[in-house]
């Protein structure tokens, strides 16, 4: 444990929070939100358990929130209208994106937090994957797999 946070790694298969290398705090002025492009998700489909159980584990971190957009234009038009005082991160999950180990990660997550990160934006993208013009808007493109 640091600070009473254990040291291990949590969350649903991808794992997007690992605590304990970068120990990272609950974070009051900190969003993040798990985007996805695609149909809305039911109460019976086995995604939403997974998503709301991963949301209400990470919430002990940060105030967290879930998005559903029908289009890739959908999710940057919103991303358009979020922007505060700092602009909203946006890390789009993609096979062909950057690969970090879990203390990386956690300290590229941290690095955003005393940047003055205000909003963290995970974005899932559609079936055929993210065009080339997404990815050029993304602050990172990340993948979560080999």
């Amino acid at each position: 444990m640091v600070d009473g946070i254990p040291k291990t790694g949590f969350g649903f298969r991808f794992g997007i929070f690992a605590t304990g290398y970068g120990a990272l705090r609950y974070s009051p002025g900190m969003n993040l939100t798990l985007a996805h492009i695609g149909a809305r998700a039911s109460a019976k489909d086995g995604f939403e358990a997974l998503v709301q159980l991963y949301l209400s584990r990470s919430s002990a971190f940060a105030q967290c929130q879930t998005e559903c957009f029908r289009s890739e234009e959908a999710l940057f038009e919103w991303l358009e209208r979020r922007q505060g005082r700092a602009p909203v991160v946006t890390v789009l999950l993609d096979s062909r994106g950057k690969q970090m180990i879990s203390e990386d990660f956690a300290g590229w997550l941290g690095k955003q937090r005393d940047e003055g990160a205000q909003q963290i934006v995970f974005a899932v993208g559609p079936a055929s994957g993210w065009t080339k013009a997404a990815g050029g808007r993304a602050s990172l493109l990340l993948s979560l797999g080999p």
